[in-house]
C-alpha cells in the first residue's frame, strides 16, 4: 500500500480470519511482528500437529473455555496447540476465559464485557510492544 509504513506488519484476526493469520503469519518472521489471534479456528491443527514447532513469530491467542461453534475453536486444542508450542520452545500465549464462548466481541452473538475489555487491552499493549521495535 503506498500509504503503509515501512517495517513488519501486526496481524490480528478473530475465528476463520484468526486461523489464517494463525496458519501463515506464525511462519513469516521476515514480514510479521505479531499475531493475534482471537478464538481461531484451529482445527488444521489436528491434521498438522508438528504446526507448533514452525512458529517463529509471537503468537497471542485469546480463547473462550465454553467455544464449542461448529467444533473449529475448541479449547482442548488450543491448549494442545499451547503444550506444543512451549515444548518446542515457539514463542506463543493462550489467554483463556472461564465461562466465555465463541464471538465474544462487541456485537458479537457470545459477547462478553469482561473478556472482550482484557483481550483488547492485550492487544493493544502487545501492539504498542511488538511495533515500537
Amino acid at each position: 500500500m503506498p500509504h503503509a509504513l515501512p517495517g513488519k506488519v501486526a496481524l490480528v484476526g478473530v475465528s476463520l480470519g484468526g486461523g489464517f493469520a494463525l496458519g501463515w503469519g506464525a511462519k513469516l518472521p521476515a514480514d510479521v511482528a505479531v499475531d493475534i489471534v482471537w478464538y481461531p479456528v484451529t482445527r488444521f491443527y489436528l491434521r498438522n500437529p508438528a504446526f507448533a514447532t514452525h512458529i517463529q513469530v509471537p503468537v497471542l491467542m485469546f480463547a473462550g473455555e465454553a467455544d464449542t461453534y461448529h467444533d473449529c475453536c475448541l479449547l482442548a486444542t488450543a491448549r494442545s496447540l499451547a503444550a506444543d508450542a512451549a515444548a518446542a520452545k515457539a514463542p506463543f500465549e493462550l489467554v483463556t476465559y472461564p465461562g466465555v464462548d465463541h464471538d465474544f466481541i462487541r456485537g458479537g452473538t457470545g459477547y462478553n464485557a469482561s473478556a472482550y475489555k482484557d483481550a483488547l487491552a492485550r492487544t493493544a499493549a502487545r501492539l504498542k510492544t511488538a511495533l515500537s521495535d
